[in-house]
Formats: structure tokens, C-alpha cells, sequence
């Protein structure tokens, strides 16, 4: 066989070979931290965004909120948390308008009641079936629809045993499917899949240690305010410790999420996001740490030198938005430093900067923290009024010179979109 031939025939092979693969063509190249982190410079809001809109809550006795917020933007919705010492509450407002619709559920003990926690409710978004899932005190979910109507109680079993427990670190969403990636029990796979009916697909081992599993108490994770919008809507097992200056979270917390009909994984410590098929972790995307990688079985331990922890990572088809930290376990607030950056997916390129608060060079408004992401890919963040208060109204944009003059410090929060 002549060279030509072997080449015709290999690039056959190959061609037969992804044709019959499951494994997604979409790759990339490697997200460059290490070469970024030599380049920091501020990100501005245009890169990642074509626009922006403020929609100012509705503010009455029925539908007061507290500041800290935990939020989900739909195509229809806002959802937002009440954080309570005596009510906390998930409640509705409409997403063009701000006006309150109506809460989600209630706390109690009754057959359509749920849990709550340290003053606040854990629960998960069902964009596309628009449904709300939060847990129950006997350790199943309840159900609600946007409408909050509750729909049914579900249970989550694989081989009769309970993997929700008191909370799932993580829950993510299909058509007609749902991943659940808990560390309540040691007895099951971290990541089980199933059906919208609570009947297991498939499971995914975890060849990785649970963070308590290694004698050392490093299971907690000490964040001040100031990145708390780098985690608070990603991380659902954290709660206001102390004071309003600080939160903890879990250390080894994971996140899934999913895309154009793919379901991701990124765990913290993990430079590497996966992309779950048929019980199989798959690599998709890599993070390229260099001289800042903080190695997984170093994970529980401290240290000022300049190792970097990747905490998470938001992806809609332009990019993957990602967030990072340095002396994670460190108490003093001033020795912990946080970064934000982005992965143009088209470029093959990565920008990084200092802090999470990115510049509003839209309409001039407060610094945008991301918060979330939802599955039309939109930013969206938690502005408090007297954070567009304070800013000099010259530099704002005629929008938001109406918006300034028409709220009140103790008005409920503003929520701001880029998309």
C-alpha cells in the first residue's frame, strides 16, 4: 500500500470512527490560567455581553426580600430567595416588568410543605420544564411548577438507598432527565442520572476521596463578602456565618450543569470539566494551571504561595466563564485573592482579571457580578438600590438616571441581565 493510500485510509478510519462515537465533537483547546494570570488587565462587561437591562423589583408587604439573595432568571422569571430567621420564602416576579407574582410553596411540615435551612431554602430550576425542586425534612423533594402549584413529592433511590439526603450538592436538568451529584451517602456513586419518574439510568464512579474522607478538617470553606457573588448561586450548601460580612460553603463542592443536551461536570480542584455519557466521565475541557496548579490530594491544605483553585465555571456557546481563588482557607480576608475570567470558545483564547467585579460599560451602572447563568446563556446579578445610589449620576446612562430617581435604599433588590 503507496503512502497516499495509508493516509486515504486512516482519515476513513477516523471519519467512521467519530460518526459512531457518542462523544461530543465539540472540543477546545486548553484554558490558559497559567498564561492569563501573566496578563491580568480589568474585563469589561461588552466582551462577554451585547447588553444589558435593570429590572427593579416590585416592594410591598407581601413580597419584601432580604439582601442576600439567591437568584435564577428564566425566559419568563425572576426567582429569588428570602433569606429568614422565621419565614424564609421562594418567590416570583415577572422578569420585563419586576412585578411580584406570587411565592413558591411554603415551609412546613405538611404533605406540601418543605425544609428549610439556616434560614434559607435549598432548591433547583427545571428551566425547560419549568418546574422547582427544593427539599423536604423526610429527605425526598418537593415539586412545584413556576406557578407555585405544587406538583408531586419525589424520592431518589439507587439500590435502595436515599441520595439526597438532608441536600444534594448539585442537581441539573434534561428533558427528560435528572443528575444528582450528592456526598450524602458513601455508599453510592457521587453522580447518579434518572428519569423525571425517580427510576436510576445509569451512575458514574468517583475515584476521588470525599474531603472529610481524609482525616483533615478542611471541609469548610471561609469566604468574605466580597466573593461571595463568586459562589453564592453555584454553590447550594452555604449559609451567612457570623455576620453579613461572611459565608461558608463546602470546600469540595462540585457543579453540573448542562448544555444544548449534554450534561457537564466541573469539581473543584479538578482542572478538568467533563462531559457525562452512558455512566462515563468524558474530558471536554481543560484548564492549563502551569506554575498556579493546586493539586487534588493537596486540596486540604492551607498555604500563602500561589496555587490557584478553579471554583467554577458558567458556559453558554460564546464562552466559559470561570472563577478562581488563592488562600482559599486563610482566615484574614486581605490575604485571600480572588480572579475572574472568561474563554472565547471561537478565539481560543483566555482573559483574566483581578476580583469578580467586572465593569459596566454598557449603561454605566454598578459593578456586574456574575451570579448565575441560565440556559439561554444570559449573566444575570443581584444589584442592591443603594449600590446604584451611591454612584455619581453623570456617570450613568439616561436609563439608569430614571432608574436611580425612582428607587429607595430599602427597596427590594434590582436584577441585572447581560446577555
Amino acid at each position: 500500500m503507496n503512502c497516499m493510500n495509508k493516509y486515504l485510509c486512516w482519515g476513513l478510519w477516523l471519519t467512521l470512527f467519530c460518526s459512531c462515537s457518542n462523544i461530543s465533537s465539540e472540543t477546545f483547546g486548553d484554558i490558559d490560567i497559567a498564561g492569563a494570570m501573566h496578563n491580568l488587565s480589568p474585563i469589561l462587561l461588552s466582551e462577554i455581553a451585547d447588553d444589558i437591562v435593570y429590572v427593579p423589583l416590585e416592594t410591598n408587604e407581601s413580597c419584601l426580600l432580604t439582601p442576600y439573595n439567591r437568584v435564577y432568571v428564566t425566559e419568563k422569571y425572576i426567582i429569588i430567595s428570602h433569606y429568614s430567621p422565621t419565614k424564609p420564602a421562594i418567590r416570583v416576579f415577572d422578569r420585563y416588568t419586576g412585578k411580584y407574582l406570587h411565592d413558591i410553596g411554603y415551609v412546613s411540615n405538611d404533605p406540601w410543605g418543605y425544609a428549610s435551612y439556616s434560614r434559607r431554602v435549598n432548591y433547583w430550576v427545571d428551566e425547560m420544564a419549568e418546574e422547582f425542586y427544593c427539599n423536604n425534612w423526610d429527605q425526598s423533594l418537593q415539586v412545584y411548577g413556576f406557578d407555585g402549584k405544587h406538583r408531586r413529592k419525589l424520592s431518589l433511590y439507587y439500590d435502595s438507598i436515599n441520595v439526597i439526603g438532608w441536600s444534594a450538592n448539585s442537581m441539573s436538568f434534561l428533558q427528560d432527565e435528572i443528575t444528582v451529584y450528592s456526598e450524602w451517602r458513601k455508599q453510592v456513586p457521587r453522580i447518579v442520572s434518572f428519569d423525571k419518574e425517580g427510576t436510576p439510568l445509569r451512575a458514574y464512579t468517583m475515584p476521588t476521596r470525599r474531603m472529610e474522607e481524609t482525616g483533615k478538617n478542611r471541609d469548610l470553606t471561609f469566604l468574605y463578602k466580597d466573593s461571595i457573588y463568586a459562589s453564592s448561586t453555584v454553590f447550594f450548601n452555604y449559609d451567612y456565618y457570623g455576620s453579613a460580612n461572611c459565608a461558608f460553603m463546602a470546600g469540595d463542592a462540585p457543579r453540573t450543569y448542562t448544555r444544548n443536551g449534554n450534561t457537564y461536570l466541573k469539581e473543584t480542584f479538578v482542572d478538568t470539566i467533563y462531559t457525562l455519557q452512558d455512566g462515563k466521565k468524558v474530558p471536554y475541557l481543560t484548564f492549563n494551571m502551569g506554575e498556579y496548579l493546586w493539586p487534588y490530594d493537596k486540596r486540604t491544605e492551607g498555604g500563602d504561595d500561589n496555587r490557584l483553585c478553579v471554583l467554577y465555571t458558567l458556559e453558554n456557546d460564546d464562552l466559559v466563564y470561570f472563577t478562581c481563588g488563592q488562600n482559599i482557607y486563610d482566615w484574614e480576608s486581605a490575604n485571600k485573592r480572588f480572579f475572574c475570567g472568561y474563554y472565547d470558545k471561537k478565539k481560543r483564547s483566555t482573559r483574566m482579571m483581578r476580583g469578580v467585579s467586572i465593569k459596566d460599560n454598557i449603561l454605566h451602572g454598578p459593578p456586574f457580578r456574575i451570579m448565575g447563568m441560565n440556559q439561554a446563556g444570559e449573566f444575570y446579578t443581584v444589584v442592591q438600590p443603594g449600590e446604584l445610589l451611591e454612584m455619581d449620576t453623570e456617570e450613568l446612562s439616561p436609563q439608569l438616571r430614571k432608574l436611580q430617581q425612582s428607587v429607595a435604599e430599602d427597596d427590594n433588590p434590582i436584577i441585572a441581565i447581560a446577555y
